[in-house]
């Protein structure tokens, strides 16, 4: 299991970037939970499977026959984990809207991952935004009410969730989502930063490069 959060997430990278485009199967172990707390969590005021608190955060997978473990999130809070599963890669699973919210979710607090309570808030705050009612997305998202709920024994778990939720408005959708669809496991759902195009690179390295041209001239110009 990987110890470091960033390489954990260079390693979702590399484990979506080597997948085609179109299409295709993998099998996934789940290797465990990297960080997280106990949670419980319900639908329309019935608690999902399994009943009762149970860990929700970051989750460690391998593909089968790769060397490199990557961190993934669940996208299907009905669906029961499988130590091991195949796995369709490939398809988009949440409305753009949807997926847009997630995407501002990690990119104003993927850091927050690193800890337990941030873990498990990041994972209830995905929640909300996928099961949670048309209606209430996204102006009325909150894990404390209307169809998806979730409560947690830890302090300020639900509280930062919410706070994630409310404060989303803040950021661009600058993460991808991959999606991995199972019919024996829960799906799951990778994230990465999404990569700055290098004619923008260039760009700022020649802007750059002409603001120290300028300053070398005006200090030259007033020395002379």
């Amino acid at each position: 299991m990987m110890k470091i959060l960033g390489a954990a997430f260079a390693m979702g990278l590399v484990a979506l970037t080597a997948l085609p485009a179109s299409a295709t199967t993998v099998t996934f172990d789940w290797l465990g939970n990297l960080e997280g707390a106990d949670v419980s969590a319900q639908i329309n005021g019935d608690e999902v499977e399994p009943r009762g608190e149970f860990e929700a955060g970051s989750l460690s997978f391998q593909e089968v026959g790769a060397p490199n473990d990557f961190v993934a999130w669940c996208l299907e809070v009905t669906q029961l984990i499988a130590s091991q599963a195949d796995y369709t890669a490939g398809a988009t699973l949440l409305d753009p809207l949807r997926e847009g919210l997630i995407s501002r979710l990690f990119t104003g607090y993927a850091d927050a991952a690193a800890t337990a309570v941030g873990a498990a808030a990041l994972q209830l705050a995905a929640w909300e935004i996928i099961e949670e009612e048309s209606a209430n997305v996204p102006s009325g998202l909150d894990v404390t009410s209307g169809r998806f709920t979730a409560a947690s024994s830890t302090a300020n778990v639900a509280e930062t969730a919410n706070l994630f939720l409310s404060t989303l408005d803040q950021f661009e959708a600058n993460y991808r989502i991959n999606y991995f669809q199972s019919a024996d496991s829960q799906d799951i759902f990778t994230v990465a930063p999404i990569p700055i195009p290098a004619s923008i690179l260039f760009l700022g390295a020649g802007i750059g490069a002409l603001a120290v041209t300028r300053r070398r001239q005006q200090r030259g110009g007033a020395s002379a």
